[in-house]
């Protein structure tokens, strides 16, 4: 019956979105742009490993685009579990300096690539053990990160990106 509607302008007017198919189009699009992208970087470098003896440098490029690909599908399962209302967090003890040093082995392939200095520091006072939920934590931080190397493609490059820890 919506289609029905939508095609006959029944809502006066041109058709319009739903709420849902707003979300969902510029989701969808960069989707696939991304796991298309990811899924390239993939094969291409998956295909000069098999070629040649192991680049330690192409394997960290494989294992960061694996990474943003299963980091994807991750938040594509969230959004379905937002919508349903069922998004649970699982809030325990974990410390930051960990996290932080895993992100610096996650992205620190790209920031070298890029010239990039990539720093993680906690300020005095900032407790290496917090509560909350690790895996959304570093959720929000990968897609700050991914959002910074992707701003800093053009040619005035800054020559650090930093993350700080406050109290």
């Amino acid at each position: 019956e919506l289609l029905r509607d939508l095609r006959r302008g029944a809502c006066g007017g041109p058709p319009r979105c739903y709420a849902l198919g707003e979300l969902a189009a510029p989701m969808i699009g960069r989707l696939s742009h991304e796991l298309n992208t990811s899924l390239n970087a993939v094969l291409g470098a998956t295909q000069v490993l098999a070629c040649s003896d192991p680049d330690p440098d192409l394997v960290k490029i494989i294992g960061h685009s694996a990474q943003v690909m299963a980091n994807l599908v991750s938040d594509f399962l969230d959004l379905a579990q937002c919508q349903q209302n069922r998004l649970q967090l699982s809030p325990k003890p974990f410390g930051l300096p960990e996290l932080f040093r895993r992100l610096e082995s996650m992205f620190g392939a790209e920031a070298q690539r890029l010239g990039i200095a990539l720093e993680f520091e906690s300020r005095p006072g900032t407790p290496g053990v917090v509560v909350a939920d690790r895996g959304r934590v570093k959720q929000v931080l990968t897609h700050l990160l991914c959002n910074a190397f992707q701003a800093v493609q053009g040619a005035n490059r800054p020559r650090k990106i930093a993350g700080r820890a406050c109290p």
